[in-house]
């Protein structure tokens, strides 16, 4: 996970998967994605401006976010900054 880590820090990458969860009031806002395996699950913040597009997903739908690469917490990529580029 270390070398992930430090690929992908700080590197604006896009991320598709099906949300999981999302959490509007946790500071910053917060959207987990399962990319991939059912434990294959990615969590990306969001600045306060986009509170509208995050609340308007729905779990299950398949998204594509815009993020600046972060941390690791556990086994949980945490990626900031993201942006929705894409809901299907």
């Amino acid at each position: 996970m270390q070398a992930n880590t430090e690929k992908y820090a700080g590197k604006q990458i896009a991320v598709t998967g099906r949300v999981r969860f999302t959490s509007l009031t946790s500071t910053p806002i917060r959207v987990t994605l399962v990319a991939g395996g059912i434990t294959d699950l990615v969590s990306g913040d969001f600045e306060e401006e986009e509170k509208e597009k995050v609340a308007a997903l729905k779990e299950g739908q398949n998204v594509t976010m815009q993020c600046v690469g972060g941390e690791i917490w556990g086994s949980l990529p945490q990626l900031k900054r993201c942006t929705i580029v894409k809901v299907e």
